[in-house]
């Protein structure tokens, strides 16, 4: 029997005024809007828990809405998950206009620590650091004493003080693993057109090993556009059973 649970979410929100194109070297298709005149912003929550069999199921949904607080429709997104941390670190990494991109803290020698490159950079929100063009997951192509990273970003700029977590979706802890990993969900109002669909919303499903309830877990988020729109928020997989009434 299955038995929904409903917990409590720590909810980041990206704002920002600033829009910037990724992966690819042609600037035309980068949009005709000027990026300062855009004013989106991601946020990401998760609203609940179901039990399906043997693991959980969180269900979430990445929310984005532009300058007017209109929704903005048709974006899909690339995800990481961070489960097992390996280095996490506020307002110190800073992210460089090379080439390739490079991410780099002057208190950490990335070589020296258990990172590798198939972990995941994932690029914090504070109310200082907001740009959507540096926020999010970035895939880590090689580990030296600093990071290469994968992904290009048009109009990035060389930017200090960010909060960041660097790691991989699986953990280890006495002698036990656990994991998590995202799916995306069928979109029902193909089938079914008395459900609803509320614009704005591109969503997504968080399936993790039973262990990990109470964990923090954090999650980044950018566009596959050619347009890098990033966003990431931490969450709290903890739980609480659903008062039922008779």
């Amino acid at each position: 029997m299955k038995k929904t649970i409903i917990y409590r979410m720590l909810l980041t929100l990206g704002i920002l005024s600033l829009i910037v194109g990724c992966g690819t070297d042609n600037k035309k298709n980068a949009g005709s809007v000027p990026a300062s005149q855009t004013g989106i912003a991601h946020s990401i929550a998760c609203f609940e828990n179901e039990q399906a069999k043997d693991i959980y199921v969180a269900h979430c949904y990445i929310h984005s809405v532009d300058g007017n607080s209109e929704p903005v429709t048709g974006l899909t997104f690339d995800m990481s998950l961070i489960v097992n941390v390996k280095e996490f670190h506020e307002g110190r990494g800073t992210i460089q206009t090379t080439s390739p991109i490079t991410f780099t803290d002057d208190r950490v020698d990335f070589s020296k620590t258990d990172v590798i490159a198939t972990d995941n950079l994932i690029i914090l929100p504070t109310s200082k650091t907001l740009d959507v063009t540096y926020l999010g997951n970035w895939e880590i192509g090689a580990v030296s004493n600093i990071l290469a990273l994968v992904e290009g970003a048009f109009n990035l700029e060389t930017t200090e003080e960010l909060s960041y977590v660097v790691g991989n979706e699986t953990v280890t802890e006495l002698g036990r693993r656990a994991s998590a990993h995202i799916e995306y969900p069928k979109d029902d109002t193909v089938d079914n057109p008395d459900v609803d669909s509320v614009g704005g919303l591109f969503y997504f499903d968080i399936y993790y090993d039973p262990s990990l309830r109470g964990a923090t877990i954090f999650i980044g988020a950018h566009t596959t556009s050619n347009i890098r729109t990033g966003t990431a928020s931490g969450i709290r997989l903890e739980l609480e059973d659903a008062v039922v009434t008779p």
